[in-house]
């Protein structure tokens, strides 16, 4: 089964440096699901894209990270088969 945490959208942006404070923030919550989900890829939405491409989702497994949320009823649709979860979302 491949395993994959998409981060966010497709910008290089994974850790969304807005602010100061929010970046330690987000980088603290994305460290942790590294720790958790050790053996997922992690992904932006492009990448997944570009990993899949016309793919079924058949064993595949997809975890949505609070920035990717958003995306989780178009994945469903474009992956069908594929598994699809969210991270902590707060």
């Amino acid at each position: 089964m491949k395993n994959y945490f998409v981060t966010e959208g497709s910008s290089n942006n994974y850790i969304g440096l807005n602010y100061m404070v929010k970046s330690v923030i987000d980088a603290r919550y994305l460290e942790t699901a590294k720790t958790e989900l050790s053996d997922f890829e992690f992904v932006n939405l492009g990448e997944l894209y570009t990993s899949l491409g016309n793919d079924d989702g058949a064993e595949v497994k997809i975890v949505l990270s609070k920035y990717a949320l958003a995306f989780g009823a178009v994945l469903q649709g474009k992956y069908p088969k594929a598994k699809i979860v969210k991270y902590k979302t707060f």
